[in-house]
C-alpha cells in the first residue's frame, strides 16, 4: 500500500452493525420516528396517516429500517407539510 492507504476490513463492520444492541436501537429509533410521523400527520380521510409504515431493507453489511408513507398523495402532502422529514429530524440515536 501508497503512503495514506488503508485496507478496510468489512467484516469488522458487517459484525458491529449486527450487534442486537446495534440492530435493537436502530428499531428503536425507526418506531420512534414512525409514531411521530403519524401522530403529527395531517389528517382528512386517515389515508395517510394508516399507511405510514416502517419496512427492512437488507443493505450490504446491515439491516436498513425505512418509514415510508405510500398513500398516493404521500409526495403531496410531504412537500405540502414536510411531515416525514419533520419527523426524522426529531429522532434521537
Amino acid at each position: 500500500m501508497a503512503d495514506g492507504e488503508m485496507e478496510w476490513n468489512e467484516g469488522v463492520f458487517e459484525t458491529i452493525l449486527n450487534l442486537p444492541v446495534v440492530t435493537n436501537r436502530v428499531d428503536t429509533v425507526a418506531a420512534g420516528v414512525m409514531g411521530t410521523a403519524k401522530a403529527t400527520a395531517p389528517v382528512d380521510t386517515g389515508d395517510y396517516e394508516r399507511r405510514i409504515e416502517m419496512r427492512e431493507k437488507q443493505a450490504k453489511h446491515r439491516k436498513v429500517k425505512m418509514v415510508t408513507a405510500t398513500d398516493p398523495k404521500s409526495l403531496y402532502i410531504e412537500a405540502r407539510t414536510g411531515n416525514m422529514a419533520r419527523a426524522a429530524r426529531s429522532a434521537r440515536a
